[in-house]
């Protein structure tokens, strides 16, 4: 744990030297949740975006790696709202080309909601898609910072959310993780997807930690409980604008 300490004092003195001569460059990968996705108005809101969010609803890193380094930051949001793993490798390729210095990372949802009982194969092909993203940004900047947040509970927000009388008919209208969210799924399958998405969390945590000294994982998001306001009431699914907020707070 030290060592990793020290690591990470490295990086962010490593960041401040940068930023007093440069723009800092901060780049989001991933899917709907870094894109804001029905935070505010139904599509992407990427000014809600926990991570290069600019409105002033919310306190992203984007905004707090200003205030922390005290000059400019400058943001390039190529999430894309549905992105699995695979995914990664063409968002890593239009980013890099910002030249970034800190990348924030949400993927894995979409992921586990497609996996079906028999998904070994599909984890490990999950694993290898994150750790060939990572390793591409490493390799294009030693002193990079990248944040791997952990794959909220989700069916920790299947309880808060199934409590609204609506929210059932949204999920099957629009086929959101009929594998946890549809109305005739068992609690034994749900405890099956539950088991899916606790080893997807367990593999991006392996992956992380071979890169100790560029990338950390914030496995909090994992455990952290929901409430109904932290979650956007038009799809009963995405983060509401408090919902970043918090994925902020917790991710920082």
């Amino acid at each position: 744990m030290l060592r990793i300490l020290l690591a990470w004092t490295t990086v962010m003195l490593a960041l401040d030297g940068f930023a007093a001569e440069h723009s800092l460059v901060v780049g989001a990968l991933g899917d709907s949740i870094s894109t804001g996705f029905n935070a505010r108005r139904i599509g992407d809101n990427r000014e809600y975006s926990w991570s290069t969010g600019t409105a002033a609803g919310v306190r992203s890193h984007l905004r707090r790696l200003e205030e922390s380094h005290g000059s400019p930051v400058v943001s390039y949001n190529e999430a894309i709202a549905g992105s699995v793993a695979a995914d990664l490798d063409r968002q890593v390729h239009r980013l890099l080309r910002r030249n970034p210095s800190y990348v924030t990372i949400t993927i894995g949802a979409n992921d586990v909601c497609h996996w079906g009982e028999d998904y070994e194969q599909q984890r490990l092909f999950f694993s290898r898609s994150l750790r060939g993203a990572i390793d591409r940004l490493v390799e294009s900047n030693d002193k990079i910072m990248v944040v791997v947040a952990a794959i909220p509970n989700l069916l920790n927000l299947w309880e808060v959310s199934s409590a609204q009388p609506y929210c059932y008919k949204i999920w099957e209208t629009f086929s959101i993780c009929q594998t946890l969210l549809g109305r005739h799924v068992t609690d034994q399958q749900r405890l099956a997807f539950y088991y899916r998405w606790e080893r997807a969390n367990q593999t991006i945590q392996e992956v992380v930690e071979s890169y100790a000294r560029n990338v950390k994982f914030q496995e909090a998001l994992a455990t952290f409980k929901f409430e109904w306001h932290h979650i956007s009431p038009k799809d009963c699914f995405h983060p509401s604008v408090a919902g970043q907020n918090l994925l902020s707070d917790i991710a920082w």
